[in-house]
């Protein structure tokens, strides 16, 4: 470190998925205390908290989607422009896309290769659906401006599937998933795990694609604070990212 921490009690907030693990094992190894931070972590019920909290300050920073510190400093969503900075990718890939065991048995008795080719069965199920007047399918996914948003919505456009008049695409935090797919409010989702393992657990969805085989290393999840707060806390940045 080139300095003392000007700032060592700090709040970090986190998404209950795989991917907060560097956070969770730096908090739980002692890796934080080693470099002179006393750090609180702050579970969070949605993407939106995050982004609001880190905005007004209640969280000195966060385990946040790659897009959405890009989508804050455009004031993308609504909010004033936010400038934010980047200093560490949390990890690369590990989202799926899984659909409700009712879906799937329909994708299965429209297409005898569903399993080889889940986006070309999907699509036969689109088309049946349409020609019976029946309401779109609904998909979730936890936020606009993420990975998951853009691959399901490249993945779907693929095969033929228009995702803005074909389906219909819903925001829902990770944690709430799974009890949407089981209650039926949503015929499938992409998002990271455990929640993708959880719904097959329930034997109530299953996993169709990982999304790597659309991107593979796509970037996924990052650590992000206020350009401002940066430029406040340098130091006490180095350490965190140490």
């Amino acid at each position: 470190m080139r300095g003392r921490v000007e700032r060592p009690s700090l709040r970090l907030g986190f998404v209950p998925l795989v991917d907060c693990g560097p956070l969770a094992i730096a908090q739980a190894g002692g890796f934080f205390a080693r470099y002179g931070l006393d750090v609180e972590l702050s579970r969070e019920p949605s993407w939106a908290n995050i982004r609001d909290k880190v905005a007004v300050g209640d969280l000195d920073g966060a385990h946040m989607l790659a897009a959405m510190p890009l989508a804050a400093s455009l004031g993308l969503g609504g909010a004033p422009p936010m400038p934010m900075v980047v200093p560490a990718v949390l990890n690369l890939g590990g989202n799926a896309i899984t659909v409700s065991t009712a879906l799937w048995e329909q994708m299965e008795q429209a297409s005898p290769d569903a399993a080889q080719a889940p986006a070309r069965a999907l699509r036969c199920v689109v088309d049946r659906r349409r020609a019976m007047g029946a309401p779109p399918l609904v998909f979730a996914v936890v936020f606009a401006y993420s990975s998951h948003n853009y691959l399901l919505r490249f993945w779907l456009a693929g095969a033929g599937v228009d995702p803005e008049r074909d389906v219909r695409i819903v925001f829902v935090p990770p944690p709430l998933m799974p009890a949407n797919l089981s209650a039926r409010y949503i015929d499938g989702f992409c998002v990271g795990e455990p929640w993708n393992q959880r719904i097959v657990d329930l034997r109530a969805g299953r996993i169709v694609l990982s999304t790597t085989e659309i991107w593979a290393s796509h970037p996924e999840k990052v650590f992000a604070v206020t350009a401002a707060w940066a430029d406040r806390h340098p130091n006490t940045l180095r350490a965190v990212v140490a």
